[in-house]
């Protein structure tokens, strides 16, 4: 799964597993905003890689249950991640 994560992972995930049923555009203007409010494309592809961890897709095995995460991740604006940065 490592070998590959770039844009097209991204999308992939987004249509598929995260959001569903959404248009490759659509995916790709979630991406835009997400990175438009501060993030990046990387910190998105982390976000959905401990999504597919956490649902023990790839564990051999019964997954054990782990805590409930939000559905949705909160983009903070620019500005408010650079402030906590700074403290």
């Amino acid at each position: 799964m490592l070998r590959k994560i770039d844009i097209d992972f991204t999308v992939a995930a987004l249509r598929n597993g995260v959001s569903g049923n959404l248009t490759r555009e659509q995916a790709l203007d979630n991406i835009q905003e997400f990175c438009d409010n501060g993030g990046t494309l990387d910190g998105l592809n982390g976000l959905i890689i401990k999504a597919i961890i956490d649902t023990g897709l790839f564990t051999p095995g019964v997954a054990e249950p782990v805590a409930e995460t939000p559905a949705k991740v909160e983009v903070l604006p620019k500005e408010v991640l650079l402030e906590k940065e700074k403290k």
